[in-house]
């Protein structure tokens, strides 16, 4: 006696096409044109020009100093 195909369970499946991991963030690209304040967070140095903000990337080392502005 040949039994009836069984029905698949769809609500128990997992969803293929999401993602596994939630999206990275975009990273946003450093301008060269804007200028910003830093310090070494090692010797708690301020650096007291401004400089490059790609700058960052290039001296891993230094961080930009905190904007005491409200809502940054």
């Amino acid at each position: 006696m040949a039994t009836a195909p069984k029905a698949t369970d769809t609500k128990s499946a997992a969803n293929t096409s999401a993602p596994e991991t939630a999206p990275a963030a975009k990273v946003r690209a450093r301008d060269p044109r804007r200028l910003i304040h830093v310090y070494d967070p090692e010797t708690g140095a301020k650096n007291p020009d401004l400089v490059p903000e790609t700058w960052l990337d290039n001296f891993p080392n230094l961080r930009e100093t905190p904007s005491t502005k409200e809502g940054n």
